[in-house]
C-alpha cells in the first residue's frame, strides 16, 4: 500500500511540474500589450491601497509606477520559477538518486526551461529575449529547489537522530 501511495504522489508531482511549466509558457505567450495590461492592472490595485500615490505630482507618480512595474514583472519571473524549482526538487526526491545527480538535474532542468522560455518570448509580438530574465528565472528556481533540498536534508538528519540508540 505504501508503494502505491508513493507512486500516486510521484504522478501528482509530475502533473504539478508540467502544469506549472505550462502556466509559465502561457504567461510568456501573451503579447506585450496583454502582458503589460495584466501586470499594470495588478499594480494599479496595489497602489490604490496607498493614498500617498494620489498626492504625488503626475510626473513623479509616473516615474515611480514605471519602476514598480519593472520590479513587479521581475518579481513575477522570480516567483514563477521559485515554484517550478521547488516542484522539481520535490519530484526529484521521489526517486532514489544521490544529491550529486539530483541537484544538477533540477538546477540544469530549470536553467534549460528558463532559456527556452526566453527564446519562446523572442517570437511573441512585442516581447523580447533577455539574458537578465534568464538569470532572474534561474535564481528563483535555484532558491525554490535549494529550500526544498535543505528542508529534506534537515528532516532526514532529524529522523536519523531520533532513530539512533540512546
Amino acid at each position: 500500500m505504501r508503494k502505491h501511495k508513493a507512486t500516486c504522489f510521484r504522478y501528482l508531482l509530475w502533473a504539478a511540474v508540467l502544469f506549472w511549466a505550462g502556466m509559465i509558457f502561457y504567461m510568456s505567450a501573451q503579447n506585450a500589450g496583454s502582458s503589460n495590461a495584466m501586470s499594470g492592472g495588478l499594480l494599479q490595485r496595489i497602489t490604490a491601497l496607498f493614498p500617498v500615490f494620489r498626492r504625488m505630482a503626475a510626473e513623479e507618480r509616473a516615474q515611480l509606477l514605471s519602476l514598480l512595474h519593472t520590479l513587479l514583472r521581475k518579481a513575477a519571473h522570480w516567483s514563477l520559477y521559485f515554484v517550478l524549482g521547488a516542484l522539481g526538487a520535490l519530484l526529484s526526491l521521489c526517486y532514489p538518486l544521490s544529491f550529486r545527480v539530483r541537484a544538477p538535474l533540477v538546477f540544469g532542468g530549470s536553467l534549460l526551461y528558463a532559456l527556452s522560455d526566453e527564446l519562446h518570448q523572442y517570437f511573441v509580438p512585442g516581447r523580447s529575449c533577455e539574458f537578465r530574465d534568464v538569470l532572474i528565472d534561474f535564481c528563483g528556481a535555484l532558491t525554490g529547489a535549494s529550500l526544498v533540498f535543505l528542508i529534506a536534508f534537515l528532516h532526514k538528519k532529524r529522523r536519523k537522530a531520533s532513530d539512533a540508540p540512546r
